[in-house]
């Protein structure tokens, strides 16, 4: 729902205002409160980021994928012409915008300083008109380009998940746990 997409930036405004020694003082709130942050960086990026069409392309590419006409006829059209991510970019004003950018970059250093001083960041799942998964995938490379290394940027997704969600049988792999097994072309940890 795009009112949904509007009160989810409303941090972002925050974020580009706050002080040096405000970040400070709230990471080191945050971690002594063992507070995890999931920044759902994803997601206000491809909202509030001058250039989303690779994503608007990829999801569009899926929503025209024959064996996926079991998703509903709706939702593959959301893929294509993402409403929230439109509804978002006519309801501010182009220096809200900006503001919301400058947030946007602020909450990455903000929750990489934050992993750097000992706080837990979990990758979000959260998802306002993309294809899920993907998101989930466009996560783990905002983690990696908000500053975390790649391994960083996998547990977040992984391990440190399964812990927020007091899942001890998931989350790594390890004799007694589920695991899905997923094989790939390359080496992740060399590109993400």
């Amino acid at each position: 729902h795009p009112e949904r997409g509007l009160r989810a930036l409303d941090d972002l405004g925050g974020f580009a205002r706050m002080t040096e020694d405000g970040e400070a003082a709230l990471i080191k709130l945050l971690v002594e409160k063992k507070v995890t942050l999931i920044p759902t960086l994803g997601v206000r990026e491809s909202a509030v980021l001058e250039d989303n069409k690779p994503a608007v392309a990829e999801d569009d590419s899926y929503a025209r994928n024959p064996a996926l006409a079991y998703v509903p006829q709706q939702v593959r059209k959301d893929w294509s012409d993402p409403v929230v991510d439109k509804t978002i970019r006519q309801s501010f004003t182009a220096e809200e915008m900006r503001t919301m950018r400058d947030g946007c970059r602020r909450l990455e250093r903000f929750i990489s300083r934050f992993r750097r001083a000992g706080g837990v960041v979990v990758a979000g799942s959260d998802n306002l008109n993309g294809v899920p998964g993907l998101t989930f995938h466009r996560e783990i490379e905002s983690l990696v380009l908000a500053g975390f290394t790649t391994m960083e940027a996998l547990l977040a997704a992984t391990r440190d998940a399964a812990m927020f969600l007091k899942r001890g049988d998931l989350g790594t792999i390890e004799a007694g746990k589920a695991a899905d097994v997923l094989i790939l072309g390359g080496n992740p940890l060399d590109d993400i």
